[in-house]
């Protein structure tokens, strides 16, 4: 599963936002900002995430859906058969 192509192109940019002024606060060595942006990067990873989950279990949900609706069963495939075990 490509998961670039289940986002939309605010949420990559937010993303992509958050990790160049992240890059520029390691290359300045500003310790308080990177704190606060890793948070806010990981903040906006955990979002993507949660959003891609929730497609995903649509997704496979309707698939599931569908794959019932084709396989179902009306009871006339049914076949009563006895087995023993043998050793």
């Amino acid at each position: 599963m490509n998961l670039a192509i289940r986002l939309t192109k605010q949420q990559k940019n937010k993303v992509e936002e958050k990790r160049i002024k992240l890059k520029e606060a390691t290359e300045k060595d500003d310790y308080d900002s990177m704190k606060s942006l890793v948070e806010e990067l990981q903040q906006e990873l955990y979002s993507l995430g949660a959003s891609v989950y929730q497609q995903a279990n649509a997704s496979s949900q309707a698939a599931e859906d569908s794959n019932a609706d084709s396989t179902k069963n009306d009871g006339d495939d049914v076949i009563d058969a006895e087995f023993t075990e043998t050793k």
